[in-house]
């Protein structure tokens, strides 16, 4: 077993050769909603695209909520019998993410009274973030040999990023507010994958071998977070205090370098032995 590339696993949905559009909707009686469309076009025999958009917003119970949005692109491109190409692009946004209030009691009781679902602010203290996911996959089959090549890109972003807690709270249910604010961060990963496969043997009795080659470049820009003292709050009192003014460190930059090369041998017989 070895690390997929750049931290990432999972399967394309790969569109087919006929057209076809499906939706998925819900929500709950707590203003919790999710909706999804997800379609597939061929344009011709041997090309066809797909695609989707999906939206939802979520509540918690700790007064926490999101609205967030995605939206994907992928292609499957069969110029000769034997070469298939999948070209495919993402994006997911999480927008004015509202993060719940944590309460630190100066004691041994639980904060009373019992915090409502709701966001008491302040208005600036929100997380907002975004990422995208694109590259290109090839397959190439000939015979009993196959070889594959992924070449995959990953960024994310986050302009913003607060924590809001309630600390020094007495039985009354007051406490100071403090924000822990953090600078805007940046990541973001290229890596590729080559693997080579030879299969050979009969019907009941099958190997194969396998090459593998890997590699990742990475590279972070991030900094220290910064605890902002907003003033004196209650519990379930909404606060609109301004956002002070905050100097952060300089960004701390990290930069990482990886490879891979694996060797793999597989062996089968029938739907009763395998071995690795």
């Amino acid at each position: 077993v070895s690390p997929a590339p750049g931290g990432l696993s999972g399967r394309l949905r790969v569109p087919g050769d006929k057209a076809r559009l499906s939706t998925f909707a819900e929500g709950n009686s707590w203003g919790t909603y999710n909706l999804q469309f997800d379609a597939v076009r061929p344009l011709a025999k041997a090309f066809s695209r797909g695609g989707g958009v999906g939206t939802d917003h979520n509540l918690f119970p700790d007064g926490a909520a999101n609205y967030e949005s995605n939206i994907g692109l992928l292609a499957r491109w069969l110029p000769l019998r034997e070469l298939e190409i999948l070209p495919f692009w993402s994006r997911k946004d999480t927008y004015i993410r509202k993060v719940g209030e944590a309460y630190q009691p100066r004691g041994d009781f639980l904060p009373n009274p019992v915090p409502e679902r709701h966001f008491l602010g302040p208005d600036w203290a929100t997380h907002r973030d975004f990422s995208y996911n694109y590259g290109s996959l090839v397959n190439v089959t000939l015979a009993s040999w196959r070889a594959r090549l992924g070449i995959f890109r990953s960024e994310f972003a986050s302009p913003k990023n607060a924590f809001p807690q309630l600390v020094g709270l007495d039985p009354t249910g007051r406490g100071e507010l403090e924000v822990k604010v953090s600078p805007a961060s940046y990541l973001g990963s290229t890596s590729g994958e080559f693997r080579l496969e030879k299969t050979f043997g009969v019907n009941q009795f099958v190997q194969r071998l396998i090459l593998s080659l890997r590699g990742r470049n990475w590279n972070g820009r991030y900094g220290n977070s910064v605890t902002a003292d907003v003033g004196p709050q209650a519990i379930n009192q909404y606060i609109t205090s301004p956002m002070p003014i905050i100097s952060f460190a300089p960004l701390i930059h990290d930069h990482v370098d990886e490879s891979w090369i694996g060797l793999g041998y597989q062996v089968a017989w029938l739907d009763r032995l395998q071995m690795s």
